[in-house]
């Protein structure tokens, strides 16, 4: 990514990316965890620390990211494919993983 001079915020994030799949898949070994539920968490997290940064202000992005991933989450349960556990457990992953990489990578 430094080679064709993406902005850090861009590489931070597909790290995050890496590092949230590699943990969901290491979790997956033992307990189901929901993968549509931790890229969700991970897009409200990017959103969010966009607005914290101050790169610029999609504070409606972050409501339709909350708003979409209730829908996802809801879908998610209605297939009864996860528990609601399950659903936060990755939501909450992925918000946490792609917070941390963007601030720390």
């Amino acid at each position: 990514m430094r080679n064709i001079q993406a902005p850090e915020i861009i590489s931070s994030f597909i790290s995050g990316c890496f590092i949230a799949t590699v943990t969901a898949a290491i979790i997956n070994i033992w307990w189901k965890i929901s993968l549509h539920a931790i890229g969700m968490g991970g897009i409200t997290g990017l959103l969010v620390i966009i607005t914290v940064l101050k790169f610029c202000y999609p504070e409606n992005l972050i409501f339709q990211a909350i708003l979409y991933s209730g829908i996802v989450a809801t879908a998610r349960l209605w297939l009864n494919t996860h528990n609601l556990l399950q659903i936060v457990a990755g939501y909450v992953l992925g918000y946490i993983i792609i917070t941390v990489s963007i601030l720390y990578l």
